[in-house]
């Protein structure tokens, strides 16, 4: 997920994914060595589904942090949810109001009879690091 390499074809690079979960609520976790400000994050959704393969866009998606004592929603700086271009072969940034922590997550629901699968990610300004799910 953040490990530094940016796809020119995403069918060629490593990616996080869910396979074969279908209609489920699904996390993907970082955990910092320390806390940082967060305002935004760059995702890239890996999809076939449209040319008959397993992988398709998430039904929809948030983004949490820990606020040292529970997980609390990340508030977006608009509202990302009705633009028309959200998802589709390139990053989807978005822009939060900014908090500190220590841990974020990206939550997603799974389309019911899809698969899906997340490419290249999470937070901007993260060192390459490993992550939990």
């Amino acid at each position: 997920l953040n490990d530094g390499i940016i796809p020119g074809d995403p069918n060629t690079i490593p990616r996080f994914t869910w396979w074969n979960h279908q209609g489920t609520s699904e996390w993907v976790q970082y955990d910092l060595p320390s806390p940082i400000t967060i305002a935004r994050s760059d995702i890239l959704f890996f999809e076939d589904a449209s040319q008959g393969g397993g992988c398709d866009f998430p039904q929809t998606f948030s983004h949490e942090y820990w606020n040292g004592s529970a997980w609390a929603p990340m508030q977006l700086a608009h509202d990302y949810m009705n633009m028309i271009v959200l998802y589709g072969g390139h990053f989807t940034i978005l822009r939060f109001s900014p908090v500190v922590t220590n841990k974020v997550r990206l939550k997603v629901t799974l389309k019911p009879g899809t698969f899906w699968s997340n490419v290249c990610v999470l937070t901007t300004m993260l060192p390459v690091m490993s992550l939990r799910w």
